[in-house]
This record gives structure tokens, C-alpha cells and sequence, in this order.
């Protein structure tokens, strides 16, 4: 009996610490908002450049390319927000650069360089006046002047939004059975409805330009779901077929072939340069929103007003120039302007690399849950959610991963064999 006295603790000891397997990193090498850009290279460089007083760059000035500030080092991804920006390392350090507006750093001081901020991420966003992170536990947290993209509040330190999360996009978030569900925040702007949003969706993007969601299916084709005036979402529209890489108002198929659309759209390009007979300034709001080729032999690409950052078959990183800055270079000339660019232009000879999708084509496409014309009219309305941790025990930059969780499958699987052998030590004492 001695032994099973023993090993009872061992064997609960064991059981209580099966833990649950932790997200990896993101890899994004590129972030373009706005005119404030950034790029991580192969050595896992972070590097920014472009307007340095509305997005985050360790600079007193706005910077061009050549004078572009290296921001941390073993980047993995990166996001460029309102005055501040974000970047995760391969170790899942989570670092800020850029300014502490609206409690962005968490109320540190980045004017000698990034500073840490959390431990233990794998993605992170910056918006206008909040930020979020997701750790690789499976949780979301947000801190700064609101709980989302939408709602400014008071300065808050960083709270657990939510758990059991696999990704996020805004305040939208995949859940670990990968349905997408929508955080709509009440008046307060401190609870919120977590609302069903999709399924059968690998990645989901905002289309601003068409106020529309972008979601790539578990099929590998890119679809578009229109809002309507309530805030709910239909369709999805077939936009894009064998899709690859997409982000905001661009996308590439598995050709390599890079698509574009609204008015942020890079020029067309012929044999490396604008071609003249790209219709952009005669095509309605409409027609902008349908996407035309942009040029071929891409992988990746993020649009902005300023520019698009396109990392090419080879690796390599290239500057593309916007439809609008072609569409007026006779007024505003580029030997007068040089904000105006108007050619393809290099930036680096290999970036970090690019994560593609490869679709099944015998998936089911997405699907939009079903929602109600207004939450009024909601048969089972959605529960009402407060933010977690407001209180949080653990300090700032502590992951709460660093607590085991237990495995609740794992532990029922063993118990079969926790009993035979009890019954084994029995039999034999």
C-alpha cells in the first residue's frame, strides 16, 4: 500500500501538468499605413521609415527609405498604427516604438528606442487609440485609450479580453474550433456582445475602402461580405479565386499574380513601370472596388496612400507606386514633389519570409452566421460579456502562460491508464 501511496501524488502531479500547445508566432515582414512604413529583413531586422509624428518611428523627422532607423531586432511581425507601432520578436517579446499616445506603451518612454512591453505574443494590431495582443495561451489582451477600434475611454493597463482564441483582426476573433465571432462593444464601451460572425474562413481582413469584411476560405478563394445600415454583414461574394496572401486591398493567387482595388490601389504596371492606359481616373467608386492586375511575380503586398510594399518571387522588397500619384504627377510633378513617386523602386534584396495559404478545393466555402436585422430582434440575444482581468494579478509583461492549463482531453484520455496501473501495484503489494 506504501506504493500507492506514493504514486497517487506523482500520477496527479503528472495529470495536472499536461498543458495545452502553445500558438506560434505570425509571420508578417511588412506593415505599410498611411505614409509611415516598415519592413524586417532576412537577418530579422526591423527597419521604418516615412512619416515619424503620425506613426511610430524612433525619429524627430519623417525619414526616406535611405534613412530608415532599424526599430528590433529577430522581428517576426510588425504592425504600423496612429503614432505608435508594435513588433513581435521570435522569442514572443512584444515591442512598442513611437509615441505613448493614448497609453499605447503602456505608459513607457520610447524615445531612445523600442521598449518591451509584454511577453509570450504572437500577434499583435495598434489602432487609433487602444491596441490588442494575442499570447500563445489562446489569450487576447487590450490596454490603452478604449477597448476597440471604435471606442476611446480612459487610459486602461492591459486586461484579458478574451481566451480560447486562435486568431484576431480587430474586434473580430477566431475562436480554437475556428469559427469567427464579432466583439460588439455596448454604450459603455467597457462590456460587449460576442456575436457569431463565420465559419469555414482561414483569414479575415477589413476592406475599409468598401466597408466590407474580406474573408479567405478554407477553399483558398477570397470572398467580400458588404455591411449593411443594422452593422451586420452579407453575402460573402466570390471576389478572388485560388488566393494565396491577401491584406487589405490586395491580394495574390497562386500564379503569383498581384491583384489591387479602391483608391489606394498601386498603378498598373507594364514591363516595370505605370502603364498609360490604366483606366484609374475615369472608373467610378464602383469600378474601384472590382480588382484589376497589377503585375505578376509576386508574394506578398500591403497598399497605403503613399506607396505599396510588394515582396517579389525572389524575396526581394519593392516600393510600387499609387494610382493617385501617377494619376497627378503632371500637376504635381515629381522633380518638384518628391513625395509624388511615380516608379518602381528597390528597397531590399530579401525580406523575412512570407507564409502562404494553400487552400483545399473540396472545402466547404464561407458561410456567414446567421444574424438578426437588429440585436432587438435576436431570438437567443447574445450574452453580454465583461472584460476579464480588469484586476489582474499578474504585473504588466508577465504571460499568463507561464501558468500551466490543464488539458481537460488529456487528462480524461489517461485516466485508463492511472487505473491499471493502481490495480497493477495493488495485485502485486
Amino acid at each position: 500500500m506504501r506504493r500507492i501511496r506514493l504514486l497517487a501524488p506523482l500520477m496527479a502531479l503528472f495529470l495536472l501538468t499536461v498543458s495545452v500547445s502553445a500558438l506560434d508566432v505570425a509571420e508578417k515582414p511588412i506593415s505599410n499605413g498611411g505614409y509611415t512604413h516598415y519592413a524586417i529583413d532576412s537577418d530579422g531586422l526591423l527597419w521604418a521609415w516615412g512619416d515619424s509624428f503620425h506613426g511610430g518611428i524612433t525619429a524627430d523627422r519623417d525619414l526616406e527609405w535611405e534613412e530608415a532607423v532599424p526599430e528590433v531586432k529577430n522581428a517576426r511581425n510588425a504592425c504600423v498604427g496612429f503614432v505608435a507601432g508594435l513588433a513581435v520578436d521570435g522569442d514572443g517579446v512584444l515591442w512598442g516604438f513611437g509615441s505613448d499616445h493614448a497609453g499605447k506603451l503602456m505608459g513607457k518612454d520610447a524615445s531612445q528606442g523600442a521598449v518591451r512591453l509584454m511577453d509570450h505574443v504572437v500577434y499583435a494590431e495598434v489602432w487609433d487609440v487602444s491596441c490588442c495582443a494575442l499570447k500563445d495561451d489562446g489569450t487576447l489582451w487590450a490596454w490603452g485609450g478604449g477597448t476597440d477600434a471604435a471606442t476611446g475611454g480612459p487610459i486602461r493597463e492591459p486586461y484579458q479580453v478574451m481566451d480560447h482564441v486562435r486568431a484576431f483582426c480587430g474586434d473580430y476573433v477566431q475562436l480554437e474550433d475556428g469559427t469567427w465571432v464579432e466583439r460588439r462593444y455596448n454604450a459603455d464601451g467597457v462590456n460587449f456582445e460576442i456575436l457569431p460572425l463565420a465559419d469555414n474562413v482561414v483569414k479575415l481582413r477589413m476592406d475599409y475602402a468598401a466597408d466590407a469584411l474580406l474573408l479567405l476560405g478554407e477553399n483558398g478563394d477570397l470572398y467580400r461580405a458588404a455591411r449593411n445600415d443594422q452593422g451586420w454583414y452579407g453575402g460573402p461574394e466570390l471576389l478572388l479565386e485560388h488566393v494565396v496572401t491577401f491584406y487589405g486591398n490586395t491580394a495574390v493567387t497562386a500564379d503569383g499574380t498581384l491583384w489591387a482595388w479602391s483608391n489606394d490601389r498601386p498603378a498598373i504596371l507594364k514591363d516595370g513601370a505605370p502603364d498609360p492606359s490604366d483606366p484609374y481616373e475615369s472608373l467610378s467608386a464602383e469600378e474601384l472596388a472590382i480588382p484589376v492586375k497589377i503585375t505578376e511575380g509576386v508574394r506578398y503586398a500591403e497598399a497605403s496612400e503613399d506607396c505599396t510594399l510588394a515582396i517579389m518571387a525572389d524575396g526581394s522588397l519593392w516600393e510600387l507606386p499609387s494610382a493617385y500619384h501617377v494619376s497627378i504627377q503632371e500637376e504635381y510633378p515629381p522633380e518638384q514633389f518628391p513625395e509624388v513617386q511615380t516608379a518602381c523602386r528597390k528597397l531590399l534584396d530579401q525580406t523575412a519570409p512570407v507564409q502562404w495559404f494553400e487552400g483545399d478545393p473540396d472545402a466547404p466555402a464561407p458561410v456567414l452566421l446567421a444574424a438578426p436585422e437588429t440585436a432587438a430582434e435576436a431570438e437567443d440575444p447574445a450574452e453580454t460579456v465583461p472584460p476579464e482581468g480588469l484586476e489582474t494579478e499578474m504585473p504588466v509583461g508577465t504571460a499568463s502562460s507561464d501558468r500551466e492549463i490543464p488539458n481537460w482531453a488529456a487528462l480524461v484520455s489517461l485516466l485508463p491508464l492511472a487505473a491499471a496501473v493502481v490495480w497493477h501495484l495493488r495485485k502485486k503489494g
